[in-house]
């Protein structure tokens, strides 16, 4: 329902003041902006043009196997240059500000509130709102959390470097070693239109969406150990089957009854959907599937495994 190429084109020309672009080596800036915001944006630029020094960019950025890698990827960089343009923004006595809990929970006011001066990025679908916010915002917050945690390292590199978004949002999973659960699909039959990994992140939003809206719920862990859905072209139209694995029980079938229940009053005419709580791996896991009734693989649906 959403034309998403000129969407997202808006959505850029509404928001981007200017930006550093890794295959060029070059920063960009609006012609005619205010002085004042090229100031804060090029200070932000210019973090990411020493990132590129040392680690490349292009390449991470490149990345499309898992979207939830890259988020969280991408989380530390912007996180990085958002605390540097905030220390530039604020007056140099007021620097320690940033250590405190009150200018995170008001800077995060700011940005959820931000949107009703942005017509286009206000109606734009959660999904992409919460996409574009997350880096910026809750990087920042991760990167605060690493400065703290790590001051003899300026940021995670190498293996060190988070992966996936529920070690953004919640630093203390990051720091106890809880990685996500790798998944893959077995076989490789039917025409394959997309293939990708939520993520806590976005199967936040998903809740949010099938509540109808309201807030993006991230500040209580969801207990996400991993997913991997695919989605298979058929002469009926799409068919999705999404894999997700649970740290523990509860969570798992907490996620399987609300989404069941939510998902049972949006079912379009000529679909069908199961819900099935399985085990992926040694996790508990519910598999969704969500595919036109005449789908040649219901009697043999897709299965992952662990990797």
């Amino acid at each position: 329902s959403v034309a998403l190429k000129p969407l997202l084109l808006a959505l850029y020309a509404e928001q981007v003041a200017g930006f550093y672009e890794p295959d060029s080596s070059k920063f960009f800036g609006v012609e005619g902006g205010d002085p004042a915001q090229l100031r804060l944006v090029l200070a932000h630029e210019m973090v990411h043009a020493l990132q590129h020094q040392y680690i490349r960019l292009d390449s991470i950025l490149h990345q499309s196997a898992d979207g939830d890698r890259l988020a969280a990827a991408q989380a530390i960089f912007e996180g990085q240059a958002t605390l540097v343009s905030l220390r530039v923004m604020l007056p140099q006595s007021q620097g320690e500000a940033l250590d405190q809990p009150e200018f995170w929970n008001a800077f995060r006011d700011q940005i959820k509130n931000a949107p009703r001066s942005m017509k286009v990025f206000a109606s734009a679908p959660a999904i992409l709102r919460e996409s574009l916010v997350f880096p910026y915002l809750s990087g920042a917050e991760f990167m605060r959390w690493w400065k703290t945690a790590h001051g003899e390292t300026p940021m995670p590199l190498g293996a060190q470097v988070p992966r996936s978004t529920e070690q953004i949002l919640h630093p203390d999973r990051y720091a106890s070693g809880d990685e996500p659960l790798r998944m893959g699909f077995a076989d490789s039959l039917g025409t394959v239109l997309y293939e990708d990994t939520l993520g806590e992140l976005e199967i936040q939003v998903f809740n949010a969406t099938l509540r109808g809206g309201g807030e993006v719920l991230t500040s209580i862990p969801a207990d996400w150990a991993g997913d991997r859905f695919r989605v298979y072209d058929s002469p009926s139209g799409a068919a999705l089957v999404w894999y997700t694995a649970w740290d523990v029980p509860i969570a798992a079938q907490r996620f399987r009854k609300l989404t069941e229940s939510r998902l049972e009053q949006r079912v379009r005419a000529g679909y069908r959907l199961a819900v099935d709580s399985l085990m992926v791996g040694n996790k508990e896991g519910v598999r969704i599937v969500l595919a036109p009734t005449q789908w040649d693989r219901w009697d043999r649906l897709p299965i992952v495994e662990v990797r």
